[in-house]
C-alpha cells in the first residue's frame, strides 16, 4: 500500500486493520483512480463492498489544517482496529461484523425515513456517532424526531455513552450516521449486541457525504461535514451556519485557525473578532470542560477585561522511561495518567534512549535493523507473522552488555540481554552514563523547559539524579553544564517531586 501510493505521489492516510482498510489520499484525479483500480484488483481488499469517495479540493483551507490532516506528507499505519473503539467490541471477530452490524441503507431510503415514509410503531430517534467539534458545525434536523448527540471527544468514549443512556435507545428505531460511515459499522454492532430491545437499528450508506451528494442542497442535514483531510469541512448549498463561536456565541463554523481547549486539546470554534483580542488559544475552555469540570474552568476563566492568553498554563512534565521498556509499554504506562492530568499538566515523553539498547531477555542473537523494521508485535498479531525482538531501553547497564558506538553501524550497539535477571543488577549497571547525558541534552534543548520530571524504574534514577545536579549547582561539571544550558527548569521554582512506577 505504502509503495503504491508513494508510485502515485499520493499524500494523506491509511489505516490497516483486521477489521478492515480506511484511506484518506488527496492527489490528482487520474492518481486516485488508478489507486482505486489497484485496490479493486487487489485479492484481499478488492471487496465489491468497498466504499470508493471522490471529491474535488480547492487546497486546503490553512497550513495549520494541511498540517494537522497529515495531509503534507503519507503515514501508512498498521493499527488494531480500522477506528478505534477500544475493547467494547473486540469480542466481535471481524469476520463477524457484518453479520452483525446494522443495516445500510441508500441516502435515498435514510431521508424517507426521516421524512417519516416508513411508518413504525415504534419512536425514531436519530444517533449522531461523531465527535463534537463535528457536531457542532453541521447536524441532522428533523421535525419530531429527536437527535442525540453524545458530545463525544473522541469515539471511543460512544460504548460508554451507550451503557449510561439505554433508555433513550431502547425500544427505538435507530437511525444512525457518521461522516463517511466507517464509524457505524462498529458502532451499530455495539448498540445492536446488547439484544433484542437494540436491534432495529439503520445506517446512513456511505455516511453525511453520501446524503449531501444525493441532495446537495443539504435535504434534513443543516451546517457543514466535518471531514478529515485539508478541506476541514464542505457544506451544501444552502450555506447554513449552525457553529457559535465559543466566546461570543456568534454565528462561526471555522475551523482554519485551528484553535483547541487549553484542558483537552478539542478543537473549538473562535470568531475572527474574538481571535483578534487575544493572541493565542491558551484560554479557551470547551464546553465539555465547562460542564464536567466547573471549577477547573472558573479557576482558569480570564478576569473581566484580560485576555484569554493571561491564564494560567498547564505544567509541562518531562517523562524518563524505565528499564527495558519499549516504545509501546512506555505510551500505555503513561496513558492513563496523562487522561486523569490533562486539566493540569501535560506528560511529555522524553523519547527512547537509543544509545543503550538491549532487546528482550531470552534471545540468542543481536536483534538486526531489517529485522526491527518491518513488523512489531501488533503486526504480528494481526498479521500472524513471526514476532521479531522489540528493543528495549535502557538509560544504564552493565559494561559488559555495552559496545562503543559506532556512527556507521548502529546495530554494532545491540548485545543481547542476559536470559535471568537478579535483584543485585542494578548494582552492577554502571556504564552508558554519558550517551544517555547526551540524549537528555537533546530533548531538554528541543523540547524544555519543563516544570517537572516524571522517572519510571531507572528513569526515576534518572530524575533524581537530575534534580541534584540541579540543586547543587556544579557548574564546572560536564552533565550540569549539559543539563543548565538547555532550560531545564525555569529559574526560581522549586525543585519537582519525583514519582517512580
Amino acid at each position: 500500500m505504502q509503495a503504491l501510493c508513494e508510485q502515485l505521489q499520493l499524500r494523506g492516510r491509511v489505516r490497516v486493520a483486521a477489521d478492515g482498510i480506511n484511506v484518506t489520499l488527496g492527489g490528482t484525479m487520474d492518481h486516485l483512480n488508478q489507486h482505486i483500480a489497484a485496490v479493486r484488483a487487489h485479492p484481499l481488499l478488492g471487496s465489491k463492498a468497498t466504499d470508493f469517495k471522490l471529491a474535488p479540493s480547492a487546497g486546503p483551507l490553512s497550513s495549520q489544517a494541511l498540517r494537522e490532516s497529515g495531509f503534507d506528507s503519507l503515514s501508512v499505519t498498521l493499527c488494531k482496529e480500522v477506528v478505534t473503539m477500544g475493547s467494547s467490541t473486540a469480542k466481535i471477530p471481524p469476520d463477524k461484523l457484518p453479520d452483525v452490524t446494522a443495516r445500510h441503507v441508500a441516502p435515498s431510503e435514510f431521508h424517507a425515513l426521516l421524512h417519516g415514509d416508513a411508518p413504525t410503531d415504534k419512536p425514531t430517534v436519530l444517533l449522531d456517532a461523531r465527535n463534537m467539534y463535528e457536531t457542532r458545525i453541521g447536524h441532522f434536523e428533523v421535525p419530531g424526531v429527536p437527535l442525540l448527540d453524545p458530545k463525544l471527544r473522541c469515539f471511543s468514549d460512544l460504548p460508554s455513552w451507550i451503557d449510561s443512556n439505554e433508555a433513550a435507545l431502547r425500544d427505538k428505531r435507530v437511525l444512525m450516521y457518521c461522516t463517511g460511515g466507517v464509524r457505524c459499522e462498529r458502532a451499530s454492532a455495539y448498540l445492536r449486541s446488547k439484544g433484542e430491545a437494540f436491534r432495529d437499528v439503520v445506517q446512513l450508506q456511505g455516511g453525511i457525504q453520501r446524503y449531501l451528494e444525493a441532495f446537495p442542497d443539504g435535504g434534513y442535514f443543516r451546517g457543514k461535514n466535518f471531514v478529515f483531510d485539508e478541506r476541514v469541512s464542505v457544506g451544501s448549498s444552502s450555506e447554513d451556519v449552525v457553529g457559535q463561536c465559543l466566546v461570543c456565541q456568534a454565528s462561526c463554523d471555522d475551523y482554519g485557525p485551528r484553535l483547541r481547549c487549553h484542558h483537552c486539546r478539542l478543537l473549538v470554534l473562535v470568531c475572527a473578532t474574538c481571535r483578534e483580542q487575544g493572541d493565542d488559544n491558551t484560554g479557551y475552555t470547551c464546553e465539555l470542560c465547562v460542564a464536567s469540570r466547573p471549577a477547573v474552568a472558573a479557576a482558569r476563566a480570564p478576569a473581566a477585561g484580560s485576555s484569554p492568553a493571561a491564564q494560567p498554563r498547564r505544567l509541562r512534565i518531562l517523562c524518563l522511561h524505565g528499564f527495558r521498556q519499549t516504545g509501546s509499554s512506555f505510551k500505555g504506562r503513561t496513558a492513563a495518567l496523562a487522561k486523569k492530568l490533562r486539566d493540569i499538566a501535560e506528560l511529555v515523553a522524553g523519547g527512547l534512549c537509543r544509545t543503550n539498547c538491549q532487546h528482550s531477555q531470552g534471545e540468542g542473537q543481536s536483534p538486526t535493523k531489517a529485522q526491527l523494521e518491518p513488523h512489531d508485535d501488533m503486526a504480528a498479531r494481526i498479521l500472524k507473522l513471526p514476532r521479531t525482538a522489540q528493543p528495549r531501553h535502557a538509560w544504564l547497564v552493565s559494561p559488559d552488555e555495552l559496545r562503543p558506538a559506532d556512527s556507521g553501524n548502529t546495530e554494532a550497539q545491540w548485545v543481547p540481554a542476559p536470559t535471568t535477571a537478579d535483584e543485585q543488577q542494578h548494582l552492577r549497571q554502571t556504564a552508558g552514563w554519558a550517551r544517555s547525558v547526551e540524549h537528555l541534552q537533546a530533548v531538554l534543548r528541543g523540547q524544555g523547559p519543563f516544570d517537572g520530571v516524571l522517572g519510571f524504574s531507572q528513569g526515576a534514577g534518572v530524575a533524581a539524579m537530575l534534580i541534584a545536579l540541579q540543586q547543587q549547582q556544579q557548574r564546572k561539571e560536564q552533565v550540569l553544564g549539559t543539563v543548565q544550558g538547555t532550560s531545564f527548569l525555569p529559574a526560581k521554582r522549586k525543585s519537582p517531586n519525583i514519582g517512580a512506577f
